[in-house]
């Protein structure tokens, strides 16, 4: 029986014995509604919004991922969908999968 070969976006690091280990990169995710921080950007029209009142559902997610140890971005394979946040960066080793 062959052993299956993963494709490389989900093969784990390190692919081979010698190979560095993928780290998880920092990250935030942030849920807000669209317009919460009013027309000046403040908090003043956040108090007395009331889409943000009894909200179950954030209207956006914001994803901030650092990577200080990427030298471009050629490196990092990104994919977002409904569900999920994936990326991995196999230069830098960098493996990081939310479920939203």
């Amino acid at each position: 029986e062959q052993a299956k070969k993963l494709p490389a976006a989900t093969a784990p690091w390190p692919a081979t014995g010698t190979a560095k280990a993928a780290t998880r990169p920092t990250h935030t995710i942030l849920y807000r509604a669209v317009g919460a921080l009013g027309p000046t950007g403040g908090l003043s029209g956040a108090w007395n919004d009331t889409r943000l009142h009894g909200a179950s559902t954030p209207l956006e997610l914001v994803v901030k991922i650092e990577l200080p140890n990427t030298a471009s971005a050629a490196s990092v394979a990104l994919d977002i969908t409904e569900e999920r946040v994936a990326l991995t960066d196999d230069e830098a080793k960098y493996e990081l999968n939310l479920e939203l």
